[in-house]
């Protein structure tokens, strides 16, 4: 979402991984900026060096980071990660052409 400034994304996703305890608020902050927070746990650091990736670097993501997924989240959750990194992306994309206003901006 940060990468295509999706403001409507960015909060609702930040509301999603405060309530959860995923991520603390900072985090979340760091990563709207444009910035890995350097506290994340291995798995999230992990997730995050491959969306980084995925969004950034043309060409298949390398086998290093894909060797490194598998063995933190299986086939399958990695598999699902690149999936919601691509499902985020065409939502952002979606939300931006709809100019989708964030929730707490609504009048």
């Amino acid at each position: 979402m940060t990468h295509f400034g999706a403001a409507h994304g960015m909060i609702t996703h930040t509301g999603i991984a405060t309530k959860y305890q995923l991520l603390s608020r900072e985090q979340c902050e760091a990563i709207t900026r444009g910035e890995k927070p350097g506290d994340l746990s291995e798995a999230s650091s992990l997730a995050y060096d491959t969306t980084d990736y995925l969004m950034n670097i043309r060409g298949p993501l390398s086998k290093e980071l894909w060797d490194r997924c598998v063995a933190a989240f299986g086939k399958e959750g990695t598999v699902g990660l690149v999936h919601y990194v691509a499902l985020y992306s065409w939502t952002s994309i979606a939300l931006n052409a709809a100019d989708v206003v964030p929730p707490e901006s609504k009048a």
